[in-house]
């Protein structure tokens, strides 16, 4: 007669579940490690400045000739107001930077940032939303204009006539 090793119950071996929970064990251990360490590449985000150029296409109305050209940029509608409707002889507490002259127009560099996510992902966009022109004529007279800077991504243009 030919004897069995293995005892004739249907209870499970304690070890394989024993063995069960190391694999369970490993799994969790392994499954903390990796989140710990992509959780800082997971919550990064990638801040950026830039800015894209404005042409502006400035036409007087009078017919005089336009000698020069500055630009303010501003965040808010009330901002720009201001400062286009500026009184003579008060302080300016604006500052307008010069706009380049490039065939017969002028071009301002308007300014935006943003945020990024892992692989590129745009969490946030900000641009300055509107732009004070301050035309100088030949004769030294200087006129202001405030325009809203169009949508969008890029290289821009925007027509202003100015008395």
């Amino acid at each position: 007669m030919v004897s069995d090793s293995l005892p004739a119950t249907d209870k499970p071996l304690p070890i394989a579940r024993h063995r069960g929970m190391h694999i369970f064990l490993w799994l969790l251990v392994a499954g903390v490690a990796l989140f710990v360490l992509a959780a800082p590449w997971l919550l990064n985000e990638s801040v950026w400045d830039g800015h894209f150029p404005l042409t502006l296409d400035v036409r007087s109305q009078s017919g005089k000739a336009i000698e020069a050209l500055a630009y303010a940029t501003f965040f808010k509608r009330e901002q720009a107001d201001g400062a286009a409707k500026r009184i003579a002889g008060q302080p300016e507490d604006v500052r307008f930077r010069p706009a380049a002259r490039h065939d017969g127009r002028f071009v301002a560099d308007v300014g935006c940032s943003g945020r990024t996510w892992i692989f590129d992902i745009e969490t946030r966009y900000t641009e300055f939303r509107y732009i004070v022109c301050r035309v100088t004529y030949g004769d030294g007279k200087e006129v202001r204009r405030m325009a809203e800077v169009p949508a969008g991504r890029g290289p821009r243009s925007l027509s202003i006539k100015v008395p």
